[in-house]
């Protein structure tokens, strides 16, 4: 971000209960290395207002805070030369327009991280596990309704095949006897006619 003599403010989302921490660094200059170096006025305040951190004529630094309430975490910063004692966050119109282009850009960096608190916040509640815990049993009654659908259907086709199985051995049987009478009645009408012919002396 490019900051200046005027104060500059930039807001960040904070969860409640997170872990917050940050560096700054003034990385550059526009109008070359002959000016004095500039220094930075950081000043980080929660959403009520409260001061959590304020860093005073660095040119690099570092923050870190654990957001007791969730919101909008406000970071002002304003540029000073390092003679001077200090400079107001918010300058006159005069000092503004003489010091336009006294400009630097500072590097910020936030990582947030959630606390042992927010964990515990976000574990579930009685009401929640309860509510889980119903829906496992509906769900275990469930499949031990379709576990012993599958145990019923498989019964059912172990005594479907062995009734195939049955059937199939006595289909054969009586096949075989079927083919056993034919032979026999062919050999009896056989035997027949040729003592009928025998007898009439045709043989």
């Amino acid at each position: 971000m490019e900051v200046s003599r005027q104060a500059k403010c930039v807001g960040k989302e904070i969860p409640k209960y997170a872990l917050v921490a940050g560096s700054y660094r003034v990385v550059g200059a526009e109008d070359g290395d002959a000016e004095p170096p500039f220094k930075v006025h950081l000043q980080l305040t929660s959403p009520e207002g409260k001061q959590l951190h304020y860093g005073q004529r660095q040119t690099e630094g570092h923050f870190g805070f654990r957001a007791d309430e969730a919101g909008d975490f406000t970071l002002c910063v304003w540029l000073s030369r390092g003679t001077e004692r200090d400079v107001p966050a918010a300058g006159s119109a005069r000092a503004g327009r003489s010091k336009a282009r006294e400009r630097r850009k500072l590097d910020v960096a936030w990582r947030v991280g959630k606390s042992h608190e927010a964990h515990l916040s976000e574990a579930p509640k009685k009401e929640q596990i309860e509510t889980f815990d119903s829906e496992l049993k509906t769900l275990e009654n469930m499949v031990a309704s379709v576990e012993a659908e599958l145990a019923f259907f498989h019964e059912r086709e172990t005594e479907m095949r062995d009734m195939v199985s049955v059937t199939h051995f006595r289909v054969t049987c009586i096949s075989l006897a079927s083919l056993l009478v034919c032979i026999f009645l062919a050999a009896l009408q056989f035997w027949h006619y040729k003592t009928f012919f025998q007898h009439k002396k045709l043989l």
